[in-house]
């Protein structure tokens, strides 16, 4: 078991490890893919290190802005959260970006007033950094919509089957 579920055989395709994985392996995966959840789209790592670089020099010019101190301030938080949540996406997953996403969507929605207020008081290029950076929160909330989408055609998928299965059992004579 340690063989096939090394890192050294992560970009080993599945036909070559299926022979040496007995019954018993094939239980406790299951119980892993339970315990750790479902399945999703890999966002694609270049496309992942192009939104960090992207959110990277956002940030910089963020700071460098003369945005109003509060809504600099926040929007620099969840910039930091989001930016961290895709660093550790190829470990953790897509939950910790969406939590990211929520965070910072709802923070944007309880001080709409006060953000309004900052930006109705600061110079072209701060409100337009702001805009740059409402348009990479809508980037990443992208991704990560499109790494779920695949979660909810597999979710349909292992449904359909076990209802197929299902069938099958029904008629013992078919499909053995």
């Amino acid at each position: 078991m340690r063989g096939i579920v090394s890192p050294s055989q992560f970009s080993v395709g599945w036909n070559h490890l299926v022979d040496r994985i007995g019954k018993e392996h094939l239980n406790m995966l299951r119980w892993a893919d339970w315990v750790l959840g479902g399945d999703e789209q890999e966002v694609d790592p270049a496309e992942l290190a192009k939104l960090i670089t992207e959110l990277d020099e956002l940030i910089a010019q963020l700071e460098a802005s003369s945005l109003r101190r509060f809504t600099k301030d926040l929007m620099l938080r969840h910039l930091n959260s989001v930016r961290k949540s895709l660093r550790t996406y190829r470990v953790r997953g897509i939950e910790p970006v969406n939590a990211a996403l929520n965070e910072t969507l709802g923070a944007m929605s309880v001080r709409t007033a006060h953000v309004k207020e900052d930006l109705s008081q600061s110079d072209p290029e701060a409100t337009g950094i702001f805009s740059k950076a409402a348009d990479m929160i809508n980037k990443v909330v992208k991704v990560a919509e499109n790494a779920q989408k695949v979660q909810k055609g597999i979710d349909a998928g292992i449904q359909i089957a076990h209802e197929v299965q299902q069938i099958w059992n029904a008629f013992p004579g078919i499909g053995n």
